[in-house]
């Protein structure tokens, strides 16, 4: 398995060791390597494929890992998968622009009407 405990997203181009190796993954977590491939398919990962070999990027394990429990602990098939991560990724959306615009708002804060008056 590859290093990928010192990985941060906006470092250099990766590097094959900083990458994982699907089929040591897959066999660490008992499952078949065509798994890999029907996620990748389904858009749900993303792998890279260098000299012949199949990786996945340390920055999907978390994702891949939240897949597989979807699969494996609830049964979930991977088109019900896909649906719950796009609507995971949906509500992560609207989070961030709800919170863009309660810090805009605490720093361009609406005027005030004097008391007694409207605006």
């Amino acid at each position: 398995m590859a290093n990928y405990q010192n990985f941060h997203p906006k470092s250099k181009p990766m590097k094959t060791e900083e990458l994982i190796l699907a089929e040591a993954f897959c066999r660490s977590h008992e499952i078949e390597f065509t798994y890999i491939y029907a996620l990748r398919d389904h858009g749900l990962i993303q792998l890279v494929e260098e000299q012949e070999a199949v990786f996945i990027k340390p920055d999907e394990l978390p994702k891949l890992e939240k897949i597989m429990r979807f699969n494996r602990d609830l049964e979930i098939n991977l088109e019900g998968i896909e649906v719950i991560i796009n609507l995971l990724n949906r509500i992560e959306i609207l989070q961030e622009e709800t919170r863009y615009l309660k810090n805009t708002i605490n720093v361009h804060p609406l005027p005030t009407s004097p008391k007694g008056r409207g605006l």
